[in-house]
């Protein structure tokens, strides 16, 4: 696979919030540097969230909050992609052995890397699978990109305001997913298929019920045969979540929506980010 140099087009020219688009641009510029850094090294990761969805899903980017750019890569290109950023002088922010992250400061913005889709072994979802299914586009950036296709940035969003116990969460995710609904290739059997799949049916679930008065949404929940436990889940997690967003209830909830093949992977990554968080 190769990525190819491409102007950067399809950008409005009288953006409506400028601080905001100024912000944009110098991700775009900062996104531009890493991607053709790693590129040189053969690694093309996946650009998720809002760096791309900005794009996809407003009319003008500017209207979406963005605060850094995320990117996904698996397990071993980690190491290569932190020796380029030393190489280059990019400054460390961020870097968990134990939870695939790594970020740096690249001409004045957080570009953060991790290897999970979701929480740190909570999916069997990998970023091999992603990376496979991804779709390349020729904006945003000097270079071209990879980025999910429709259906998995559906779920990848729904993950992390699952994750953030949602309702901590940022308003840019939460609208993120607002406005999928309202796509035109929303296509909620297209999702619910790609969530059987990734066994994130009680995420998805759990999502749809936050967000059951969209339109898109409802139907989702409609068309779904959710089994009884799931919607017993569902019930929980959400009563938690707003009772007790602070709980431990209710993290210990979050990791039992997840691969139950990957609990004790994840016991054992927390245990080890605790330790390197101590020491």
């Amino acid at each position: 696979m190769t990525l190819d140099k491409a102007p950067v087009t399809a950008l409005p020219l009288h953006p409506m919030h400028p601080h905001v688009w100024a912000k944009h641009l110098s991700i775009a510029r900062a996104g531009a540097e890493v991607l053709t850094a790693l590129a040189e090294r053969r690694i093309f990761p996946v650009v998720v969230k809002g760096g791309v969805t900005a794009h996809r899903l407003y009319d003008d980017p500017s209207e979406r909050m963005l605060s850094d750019l995320d990117l996904r890569v698996t397990a071993t290109e980690l190491v290569p992609a932190r020796e380029i950023g030393r190489a280059k002088g990019w400054k460390e922010v961020l870097h968990s052995r134990a939870y695939g992250m790594l970020s740096f400061e690249v001409l004045g913005q957080l570009v953060e890397f991790e290897r999970f889709v979701g929480p740190p072994y909570f999916s069997s979802w990998s970023v091999e699978e992603l990376r496979r299914d991804a779709v390349r586009r020729a904006d945003i950036f000097s270079v071209e990109h990879l980025e999910p296709r429709f259906e998995d940035h559906v779920l990848i969003t729904a993950i992390n305001i699952f994750k953030d116990k949602l309702l901590d969460t940022k308003m840019g995710s939460l609208e993120d997913l607002r406005r999928f609904a309202a796509h035109a290739e929303w296509n909620e059997r297209a999702i619910m298929t790609r969530s059987r799949a990734h066994e994130l049916d009680t995420v998805l679930a759990t999502v749809a019920e936050m967000y059951k008065t969209e339109p898109g949404w409802d139907q989702l929940a409609s068309h779904a045969k959710w089994s009884r436990s799931t919607r017993a889940f569902v019930a929980l997690y959400t009563h938690l979540a707003q009772r007790f967003p602070a709980s431990m209830a209710l993290r210990l909830a979050m990791r039992t929506a997840g691969s139950k093949a990957l609990l004790p992977r994840a016991a054992v990554a927390s245990l080890a980010r605790l330790i390197e968080l101590c020491s």
